[in-house]
């Protein structure tokens, strides 16, 4: 009897991790597509309905960020002074997305393939997947050595 209750056990601890794994592979690949995919940053702000971020999620786990102007329905990498920062995510466990800055938690309340819940903080947010063109621009030199979108 004690044997039965011990296999048992163990069949649910090895479903428990395994449906764990999967569930991680899961947002992994709905995340990121079959090699990278898009998803526009919502959250709580002022002037919401014209500017944003969209980051890309690659399957090796780097992440860039977009500035998303909604109006002209156009994006530039976001860069500090010039410098594109290079910036990781990951899945932790099967409920929490960190990315960009990897030490800030963002638990998944829910997703689906197109929209993904957050909480940050108390703070409500969602990635939604970008569909159609992303006409992301690239940013020309100036003179100044100043950066200036090509539009």
């Amino acid at each position: 009897m004690k044997r039965i209750v011990n296999v048992i056990g163990l069949l649910g601890f090895l479903m428990l991790i395994c449906s764990c794994t999967s569930k991680e592979k899961r947002l992994k690949h709905i995340l990121t597509g079959d090699s990278i995919a898009y998803w526009n940053y919502e959250w709580p702000r002022d002037r919401a309905e014209y500017w944003g971020f969209t980051f890309s999620f690659d399957k090796e786990g780097n992440v860039k960020k977009y500035s998303f102007r909604k109006k002209e329905n156009d994006r530039f990498l976001f860069t500090d002074d010039g410098i594109v920062p290079d910036r990781k995510w990951r899945i932790s466990g099967d409920t929490v997305l960190r990315f960009y800055y990897l030490d800030i938690p963002c638990k998944i309340v829910k997703y689906s393939k197109d929209t993904i819940f957050l909480n940050e903080f108390n703070k409500n947010t969602m990635l939604i997947r970008v569909k159609g063109d992303l006409n992301i621009k690239k940013p020309t030199p100036e003179p100044n050595n100043g950066l200036k979108m090509r539009l």
